[in-house]
């Protein structure tokens, strides 16, 4: 009984199927990132700058709707976090902050007083937070919690 190889049971199968293989293969990998990152609340959180959140300090973002005001916020958390440095010493992690004030988004990301890790290539942390929750002590408690 001979042996067949891979390169001859490739040669059978016809060029088109091939192809649909492939596409519906692409088809399968897109609509898991999809899933992931508009239905799983890691990975909403995870890709926040597409979800109509904006940058307002290094990994720190605010929905574009909030009515927070966004120096006050920035002050308070460099506050946080010097307090933190002040206290510890020099600061390793750097957590993603999201601060979000909407119910629906709020819901989507998981809640808003949690922490959610994940672990790729590195270790990051996401923390979404609603302004009810948002003071310096709960900001330092957070850096602490991460590093």
């Amino acid at each position: 009984m001979a042996r067949r190889h891979w390169a001859d049971i490739r040669k059978k199968i016809p060029v088109k199927k091939k192809y649909l293989v492939l596409c519906l293969v692409v088809i399968v990998v897109v609509l898991i990132g999809f899933i992931f990152t508009y239905f799983i609340p890691l990975g909403y959180r995870m890709t926040v700058s597409a979800h109509g959140f904006n940058e307002i300090l290094h990994n720190v973002y605010l929905n574009s709707d909030c009515e927070l005001d966004k120096e006050e916020t920035v002050k308070m958390i460099n506050e946080a976090r010097a307090r933190v440095a002040g206290y510890f010493g020099e600061v390793k992690s750097d957590p993603v902050i999201i601060i979000c004030d909407n119910k629906a988004r709020l819901t989507r990301l998981g809640g808003d007083h949690d922490t959610k890790t994940a672990v790729f290539i590195s270790v990051n942390s996401y923390v979404a937070i609603s302004p009810e929750y948002l003071n310096i002590d709960v900001l330092s408690q957070i850096n602490i919690f991460v590093e």
